[in-house]
């Protein structure tokens, strides 16, 4: 079996963690990709390693572009947000008296 080196980058000896950035995000963000090394020599190991990491290099990537996270952990907030935003467009209807 082919060992996995997706989202893995090797860097001397050490494996890293390697986040994509969306094309949609990458002129706002100012670089393509994201690392963070996962102090191990092992690919094994690295493979075990690296979905945490990912995740939180793609909520600072996210957080530094200024977007909401797409950590699950973080949906009660999107609710929130989108509970507000209903509210803040029925409030605008009222206002104008229903019409559009």
């Amino acid at each position: 079996m082919a060992a996995d080196k997706t989202n893995l980058k090797k860097r001397g000896s050490t494996w890293h963690a390697r986040y994509i950035v969306p094309h949609r995000m990458r002129e706002r963000y100012g670089r393509e990709e994201k690392c963070r090394s996962l102090r191990t020599a092992s690919l094994a190991e690295a493979n075990r390693l690296k979905r945490r990491v990912l995740i939180a290099l793609e909520d600072e990537v996210l957080a530094e572009c200024d977007m909401p996270s797409t950590n699950p952990a973080d949906t009660e907030w999107v609710l929130d947000r989108l509970a507000s935003l209903r509210e803040s467009a029925r409030a605008g209807e009222a206002e104008r008296g229903g019409r559009k």
